[in-house]
């Protein structure tokens, strides 16, 4: 039997839930991205934690598992040969993960223990939707989910406040989530979730730089982020919020923040919003990657091909002088259509090979 999502926790934290999901008080933001196909209304449930190791609090990620159609997850401490681990767990879900070590080639014995690592599980129900992002680096991992108006999800976890991390750490993972976000904020709704190791309610230079990058890219909290603890200290002193859902378009409907379940040992709450999405029955197709062939440099005519590149470049020096925002993209694309054709127009055909009835053949003659 199914079990039924629990709600979330309101006695320390209430989160302001509107009764209808469709109307709010407020005027919202629309996204300008519409819909004119007749669709089917899903209420998304997300849900964003920093779990503080994937092995050390699995049994209060299964309770979270049954609550979410969404999971972004924070310092899941996998080495990347691990991440099998998190399929194992997530036996309904798709993820898309990202460790620390991703691309270092050092032996295991000489790396260091594993921390930090970023992930996205989606349940296999909107498998159909989904669309792997290779945006950011091992603190973000993103996806996009191709829906009648596209979702673009990223999970980030930010450099904390430690002799590890400069300031400068911090603004570079900002940096790149500006980037990903100019990138798709004219093709589809964003929704960032994670550990942004900053808090909306305090003025220190992290805070202040958190609170730059939402005002200077139109991004928001949602207003019904009540100001909540998300992080208590191994103190037991000090805590603060830092845990937060980004929207660039008001989609979220809820906001709560299951506060200090029993369960949990990771010394963050996860917080959990609802969206409205509207998606057809059959998925907008997603756009698949070109397949190239790769070229043989051993076996073209370079001297040849030098004299080909400086004959049909010269069409392109004469358009230099003319370049602009508006036609660079355009220009450099078509100087690389002329680079890729150039060499697969020297490339030797390909030999047949040989098959069973032509050694017969041959034997015979």
């Amino acid at each position: 039997m199914t079990e039924k999502s629990e709600p979330c926790p309101s006695i320390k934290c209430p989160s302001t839930i509107p009764s209808d999901p469709e109307i709010s008080e407020s005027e919202p933001t629309i996204s300008p991205i519409e819909s004119v196909k007749n669709l089917t209304t899903h209420m998304l449930n997300i849900l964003s934690f920093n779990i503080e190791g994937l092995t050390s609090n699995l049994v209060y990620l299964y309770k979270l598992i049954k609550r979410s159609d969404i999971i972004l997850l924070q310092e899941h401490w996998l080495y990347s040969h691990e991440k099998d681990n998190l399929y194992s767990n997530f036996i309904d879900f798709n993820c898309h993960i990202k460790c620390f070590d991703d691309g270092i080639i050092d032996d295991v014995v000489d790396r260091k223990r594993a921390h930090a690592g970023v992930a996205i599980c989606v349940n296999n129900k909107y498998s159909p939707y989904l669309e792997k992002l290779p945006d950011g680096s091992n603190r973000i991992a993103a996806i996009r989910l191709n829906f009648e108006v596209p979702l673009v999800i990223i999970s980030v976890y930010l450099p904390s406040r430690s002799i590890n991390y400069s300031r400068d750490d911090y603004l570079s993972v900002l940096d790149e989530l500006i980037e990903i976000v100019t990138k798709y904020r004219d093709s589809a709704n964003i929704l960032i979730g994670g550990d942004m190791n900053a808090s909306i309610f305090r003025n220190h230079p992290r805070d202040n730089d958190f609170k730059n990058f939402l005002r200077n890219n139109n991004l928001r909290i949602p207003d019904n982020c009540v100001e909540c603890s998300t992080f208590y200290h191994f103190n037991n002193r000090d805590e603060s919020q830092i845990d937060y859902f980004i929207q660039n378009f008001d989609i979220i409907n809820t906001y709560c923040t299951y506060s200090r379940e029993s369960a949990n040992t990771s010394t963050h709450d996860p917080i959990m919003v609802s969206v409205i999405i509207k998606a057809s029955d059959k998925p907008n197709a997603i756009p698949k990657s070109k397949h190239l062939q790769r070229i043989n440099w051993n076996k073209i005519d370079k001297c040849e091909y030098q004299r080909l590149m400086e004959l049909n470049l010269q069409s392109k020096v004469t358009e230099i002088d003319n370049l602009s925002i508006e036609n660079f993209d355009e220009f450099v694309f078509s100087a690389c259509e002329i680079i890729t054709q150039t060499a697969d127009s020297l490339q030797p055909p390909k030999s047949r090979k040989r098959g069973c009835g032509d050694k017969r053949e041959h034997q015979i003659n």
